[in-house]
């Protein structure tokens, strides 16, 4: 489960973003995440997998973007 991996706290800041996509458009996220493994600056990119029955899921793509 998405929960198990990146925490409730997470989860719940980027479950909007899922549900957009899982409705059919494409969106990004620029945001500190707080992760069960601390907290991350990161861009993501929620994109849609649409097959010819409709969206069929989600892909997600994640980039730390925390300064160093």
């Amino acid at each position: 489960k998405m929960i198990d991996i990146i925490g409730p706290e997470a989860l719940e800041m980027v479950k909007s973003k899922i549900d957009e996509a899982l409705a059919g458009r494409a969106t990004t996220l620029e945001a500190e995440v707080p992760y069960l493994s601390g907290s991350r600056y990161v861009e993501a990119i929620y994109t849609p997998d649409v097959g010819p029955d409709g969206v069929r899921g989600v892909y997600v793509s994640v980039t730390d973007i925390t300064p160093l």
